[in-house]
C-alpha cells in the first residue's frame, strides 16, 4: 500500500479556496533534446494547468544549454530558461508562464526542449482545473 496522496486523488480546483499543485519529473540526458512529460499523453481526466518549471543541474552547463516547455502544438509556455552558466546541483526555476497556453486537456501532452543537451532534473508544476 503506497503512502501519501497520487495526483489522481486531487480533484479539480473549482473555488476559490484554491487546489493542490503536483509536480512531475523528467530527467534529461545527452543527445536528447525532446522529451515527453506524459508518456502518450496526459493520464488525468479533466484539465490540468501548468503553474511553473523548475529544474536542478545534473551536469554543468555548456553554452548555449537552455530548457524550454512548450505544448502539443509547440506553442511556447516559458521562456528559454539559460542554465549555460550554472554547475551541478545548482537549481533554476522558470520566471514566465504564458497564460495562452498553460491549460493541458486529456490526452494532450507538454513537451520539454533542451539546446545543447542541457543536463537536468526537471519539473512541471501542475494543477488539476475545471474545464
Amino acid at each position: 500500500m503506497a503512502n501519501g496522496i497520487d495526483p489522481y486523488q486531487l480533484g479539480d480546483h473549482v473555488e476559490r479556496y484554491g487546489g493542490i499543485p503536483f509536480k512531475v519529473e523528467v530527467q534529461t540526458e545527452a543527445g536528447t533534446t525532446e522529451y515527453q512529460v506524459f508518456k502518450g499523453g496526459s493520464p488525468y481526466n479533466g484539465r490540468l494547468r501548468v503553474l511553473g518549471m523548475s529544474g536542478i543541474m545534473t551536469g554543468a552547463g555548456a553554452a548555449a544549454d537552455t530548457v524550454q516547455l512548450k505544448d502539443k502544438d509547440d506553442n511556447v509556455i516559458t521562456e528559454a530558461v539559460d542554465v549555460s552558466a550554472l554547475s551541478d546541483k545548482d537549481k533554476w526555476d522558470a520566471s514566465q508562464v504564458d497564460d495562452a497556453y498553460y491549460n493541458l486537456d486529456a490526452g494532450d501532452n507538454l513537451k520539454i526542449v533542451t539546446a545543447s543537451d542541457a543536463l537536468c532534473l526537471v519539473y512541471v508544476e501542475l494543477m488539476r482545473v475545471e474545464s
